[in-house]
């Protein structure tokens, strides 16, 4: 074979193995350490401790301070970072941010505005409890919001949720007084029944999952299940003939309500479903009803009571 043709084999080959067009992605060119370091001593400046990458936000060097401001570049406000930062008023998140973890501003009750940035994907469990901004809205991306990522919000009256949003977890905006009505997206797949306390839950038309009632109550359409009654329900409610399941603490806080019927097509009552109610009148007992309570004690081994 002549030296022409092995060079023609050789460049055939590094074109078909080149990670471009094998469905590879290509390596990412590492970031210049000069860049590393404008924005670890530009976030300095801030009082703000990054990682040795630059990406992370670790932590603060003052909690006194009132004002932040995030440096571009840093993609993660990590674990606990401004987590009881009381005296802060407003903080500047950059756009390349993308994830909030767990407690990230816990217990900031002077913040009372915040951006969450666009590229913003995930917001961690109790990420902004106890925080006293009266409006926000979780940007396109965000698929999950963690249990009491909003807990204790006080101030909170308006949230918007995403078209991207599939699940809220537990007490994700309980405590929030002032929030009267939420809207979830036709996205929605999965809600806590504590995720929300006093508010008053409306439903995207498309959304394939979930539906109200013209009271208010919410219900699982797959499961054939009611989720949630707003506590503004009135004193006496019969259960929709269609419905077989009753989600755990469903009526917790329904101070008005004296009744509730129950017809036989019920099967299961979670934990704590009547918590409150005076009344709760069955039609027909089922046989195989099932019922959760909570014990005093886990038994070692079977218990009628457990």
């Amino acid at each position: 074979m002549t030296a022409g043709k092995l060079f023609l084999i050789g460049l055939c080959v590094s074109f078909l193995l080149s990670p471009a067009l094998s469905g590879q992605d290509s390596p990412v060119a590492p970031e210049p350490e000069k860049k590393i370091k404008a924005r670890i001593a530009a976030a300095e400046k801030s009082k703000i401790v990054l990682s040795d990458d630059g990406r992370t936000v670790i932590g603060i060097m003052e909690q006194e301070r009132k004002m932040y401001t995030i440096p571009k570049g840093v993609t993660v406000i990590g674990p606990k970072a401004f987590a009881g930062c009381v005296e802060m008023r407003k903080i500047t998140l950059p756009d390349t941010l993308e994830t909030i973890e767990a407690e990230a501003f816990k217990g900031c009750i002077g913040l009372k505005n915040i951006t969450i940035p666009k590229g913003v994907k995930k917001i961690g469990r109790e990420a902004f409890l106890g925080c006293k901004f009266k409006k926000v809205v979780i940007p396109e991306g965000v698929e999950t919001i963690s249990s009491s990522a909003f807990y204790g919000c006080t101030e909170l009256e308006r949230v918007t949720l995403p078209s991207t949003l599939v699940e809220i977890k537990g007490a994700a905006f309980r405590g929030c007084p002032k929030l009267k009505v939420v809207t979830l997206p036709a996205s929605l797949e999965n809600l806590a029944s504590d995720a929300f306390h006093g508010t008053t839950i409306r439903v995207a038309p498309k959304n394939p999952n979930f539906y109200s009632d013209e009271r208010g109550v919410l219900f699982h359409k797959p499961e054939k299940m009611l989720v949630v009654a707003p506590v503004t329900l009135p004193k006496r409610y019969t259960i929709p003939a269609d419905i077989t399941s009753i989600e755990k603490a469903a009526f917790q806080g329904c101070e008005e309500m004296k009744c509730v019927t129950v017809h036989a097509g019920v099967l299961k009552i979670g934990d704590g479903a009547f918590a409150g109610v005076e009344k709760v009148e069955r039609d027909i007992v089922s046989p195989e009803v099932t019922v959760y309570c909570a014990a005093e004690s886990k038994p070692d081994g079977w218990s009628d009571e457990w």
